[in-house]
């Protein structure tokens, strides 16, 4: 659950997933994506009421984004002050004068963030220095060196702070098993249960309301299937060209169901969609519940070094998936120390830290901690500086139709320069 204010201390004005109080003083509003922690005061007559009162005053979003949040009637005010902005580039945006200050631009740039359909990271730059806002985020190991958006012409970018999503940023999350670990495991538990016969159905709990459909599209595509969900979400997958088709709003079309993001009694002979009544047939149902803090909840009294397990069943026939929306300890670790910035602050506060000292310390150790792929990359442009530099000393010391050898040739016709 973010605990985030809104607002970064590089630049005033803007402000980040966060829509009531004193954010409502800024004039640029963005937002990383749809789940409901992340969107206070979004909805609200107060917000909407400045958005309408104020010039030139827009909610930056992905394109995905854009489309989940028009699906919310209550959004739907909103349309004509949001602003798309372009994955991967770097979008000048204009931050407009309030009492206070005077009007600015700022370089966004949008990076994929992996947590859940439109989710995105914010990275700024400007006169007022760069600022990396991860939102929630979702990456592995060894992901970060290959953001383009990190790297400038000859070296690393120096960050002064990341705003980063410590979740799972606890010795009891330190391994979380990947989603492809994960969705490897559903699959044959979900196969051979529909294999006994065609009264046996799958129900796919889900705790939010988006951020499983890479599970969904899996299942569909392996098991040569389509998912049900209600109709206003396949409205919304058929909008997205990576999720369009894999999805049903017929419940007798689909024997895996995820038409109820979240469900409190489970079943074992009926559909949580309520077939209508001339579907008289008795069902057999799997249920199963994707979730991570379940796992790392565990681990808490466990004497385990923070290797999260993958599935688990109790009594009550729930079959407990390990699927996760955030990055686990060692990933988190990965991405500070690889940025290595000036400050990392924590946006979270994880479900087993007793206070903010505690996860600011530990973020803090991540900047002392060895990064392969940081030390890879600045020894890679490194010699390619000190290659460059031999060049231009030989281009410079042969003079015209002066022959050399063909030794000192070959150490300079390297494509990848």
């Amino acid at each position: 659950m973010s605990s985030f204010c809104g607002q970064l201390n590089e630049y005033k004005n803007i402000a980040i997933d966060r829509f009531d109080g004193k954010n409502l003083q800024c004039s640029a509003f963005f937002l990383s994506h749809c789940h409901s922690d992340h969107m206070v005061g979004l909805k609200s007559i107060p917000f909407l009421k400045h958005l309408q009162s104020s010039k030139d005053v827009y909610l930056y979003c992905s394109k995905v984004t854009k489309i989940l949040l028009l699906a919310d009637e209550e959004c739907r005010p909103l349309e004509k002050y949001m602003q798309i902005l372009e994955i991967g580039l770097a979008n000048l945006v204009k931050v407009p004068s309030t009492n206070h200050s005077e009007e600015y631009y700022v370089n966004v740039t949008l990076i994929p963030a992996g947590h859940c359909p439109g989710s995105v990271m914010f990275l700024f730059e400007g006169k007022d220095g760069t600022a990396l806002y991860t939102g929630d985020f979702c990456w592995e190991v060894g992901q970060a060196s290959k953001v383009l958006a990190f790297q400038s012409e000859k070296s690393l970018k120096k960050i002064d702070s990341v705003y980063v999503d410590t979740t799972f940023c606890i010795a009891e999350a330190y391994n979380i098993p990947s989603r492809s670990e994960c969705v490897d495991l559903t699959i044959p538990i979900v196969s051979d249960w529909l294999s006994l016969s065609s009264s046996h159905v799958v129900v796919i709990i889900c705790p939010a309301k988006y951020g499983y459909e890479y599970l969904f599209k899996k299942l569909a595509q392996q098991l040569d299937t389509k998912v049900h969900v209600p109709d206003w979400k396949v409205d919304i997958y058929d909008q997205i060209p990576d999720l369009a088709g894999y999805f049903t709003s017929d419940p007798l079309l689909s024997r895996i169901h995820a038409c109820k993001f979240y469900t409190q009694k489970l079943s074992r002979s009926t559909l949580p969609c309520s077939p209508t009544a001339h579907d008289s047939k008795q069902y057999q149902v799997l249920n199963i519940k994707p979730s991570t803090m379940w796992f790392t909840a565990q681990k808490k009294s466990s004497t385990s070094q923070g290797h999260v397990g993958v599935t688990a069943v109790n009594p009550k026939g729930l079959n407990r998936i390990c699927y996760t929306m955030h990055s686990s300890y060692r990933e988190i670790r990965d991405l500070i120390s690889f940025l290595q910035p000036k400050s990392v602050l924590p946006s979270v506060l994880p479900f087993s830290d007793e206070c903010w000292d505690i996860v600011q310390e530990r973020l803090k150790s991540f900047l002392s901690f060895p990064n392969k792929e940081r030390n890879k990359f600045i020894q890679t442009v490194t010699t390619n500086n000190v290659l460059g530099t031999l060049r231009k000393i030989k281009s410079s010391a042969l003079k015209p139709n002066q022959h050399h050898s063909d030794d000192f040739d070959d150490l300079f016709n390297n494509d990848e320069l």
